[in-house]
C-alpha cells in the first residue's frame, strides 16, 4: 500500500476521510422502494465515489459567505487576527470574477509515479440551494509541485 505524507503549517484540523451524510447532504433516511422519493445514497456508484478521498475541514469557528457584489466575488468571514506566523492572512482570496482559493497550509506528498485529485465534494452534487463551493479540479504531482497546496473553487451562482 503506498504511503501518502500530510503535514500542516500552523493550526489546522486533519484532513478526515469523508463520509455520507444521511439525512444531512447525502439525503433522508428512507428505504429505496416504490413511492419513495430516491435519495444519493440509494445510487452505489455515487455512494463509492462520495467516500473515496479526504475532506479538508473548514477551520474557523466563523461562517464565510461567497457573495457576488456587481459581478465580483466578495468573501465575507471574521478570521481574527493573523497568526504570529507566517502564515498568510486572510486566508482565502479572490481571483478573476468568479474564483477564490483557500492557502490550505498543506503539503501532502504521494510516491513517485502517483497523484492528488481534488475535487467538488459529493455535497456539490445533492444541494439544491447552490451554497457548497464547486472546487476546481486539479491533479498534482507531488514528486515534482514545488509550493503550498492551495484549493481554488468556483463561486456557485444563485439558484
Amino acid at each position: 500500500m503506498p504511503i501518502v505524507k500530510v503535514r500542516w503549517h500552523g493550526q489546522r484540523p486533519s484532513p478526515q476521510r469523508i463520509r455520507l451524510d444521511v439525512l444531512g447532504w447525502g439525503g433522508a433516511k428512507e428505504p429505496r422502494a416504490d413511492g419513495n422519493h430516491e435519495q444519493a445514497w440509494h445510487c452505489i456508484p455515487f455512494s463509492e465515489y462520495a467516500l473515496y478521498g479526504l475532506d479538508i475541514v473548514y477551520p474557523f469557528d466563523d461562517e464565510m459567505r461567497v457573495t457576488s457584489v456587481d459581478g465580483r466575488i466578495r468573501l465575507d468571514a471574521d478570521w481574527g487576527e493573523p497568526p504570529d506566523d507566517d502564515t498568510m492572512w486572510p486566508p482565502f482570496r479572490t481571483f478573476g470574477e468568479d474564483y477564490y482559493s483557500y492557502q490550505l497550509s498543506l503539503d501532502v506528498e504521494v510516491p513517485p509515479r502517483w497523484a492528488i485529485r481534488t475535487e467538488s465534494h459529493p455535497r456539490y452534487f445533492t444541494n439544491a440551494t447552490n451554497t457548497t463551493a464547486l472546487a476546481v479540479p486539479a491533479l498534482i504531482r507531488s514528486d515534482w509541485w514545488p509550493m503550498t497546496f492551495s484549493a481554488s473553487s468556483k463561486h456557485p451562482r444563485p439558484a
